[in-house]
């Protein structure tokens, strides 16, 4: 998931709970039970999606490292078989 995509998932959710909010006829502490459970669910969204996109850039720079690794021996081989 991209970073856009999830900014954009975030906002639709917390515009859904404001709606909710809005057009929702309970008590007080009802409406409370259920933006702290909201509050949860978004709070492990959010970890979740930061967790795997945490990984992803961690994977993403270590494939980097070794195409990196991979070109300068590549390179420096064959700058070593012109010199020679």
């Amino acid at each position: 998931m991209t970073k856009n995509t999830a900014f954009k998932t975030m906002t639709w959710f917390l515009a859904g709970a404001a709606a909710s909010l809005l057009y929702a006829a309970q008590s007080g502490e009802k409406t409370r039970k259920m933006i702290k459970a909201m509050s949860k669910d978004g709070y492990e969204y959010v970890t979740k999606t930061t967790k795997k996109l945490t990984e992803l850039g961690q994977d993403l720079y270590h494939r980097g490292v070794g195409w990196a690794e991979d070109t300068k021996k590549s390179v420096s081989s064959r700058v070593n078989a012109i010199a020679a």
